[in-house]
């Protein structure tokens, strides 16, 4: 997800924010990744559709990704 921070009668973004969001699960001590809700997983399409005709907000910037404790990707 993106989001763009604009100033008054300014053509180009004054900031970009880029989100990875995450679901965690707590039990005890021990917090883990989890699937969304059902809800919130189908808002979060809802918005992706929303939005794919978009341009990209701002320039490129690396790759955001969680990899798992033994080194792969998550």
């Amino acid at each position: 997800a993106a989001f763009e921070v604009l100033r008054n009668e300014e053509p180009e973004p004054a900031a970009v924010i880029e989100l990875m969001l995450l679901h965690v699960r707590q039990q005890g001590e021990r917090a883990a990744s989890a699937v969304f809700p059902a809800e919130v997983a189908a808002r979060l399409r809802e918005l992706a559709a929303q939005s794919a005709g978009l341009p990209a907000a701002g320039p490129p910037s690396r790759r955001i990704e969680l990899r798992s404790r033994a080194g792969g990707a998550a």
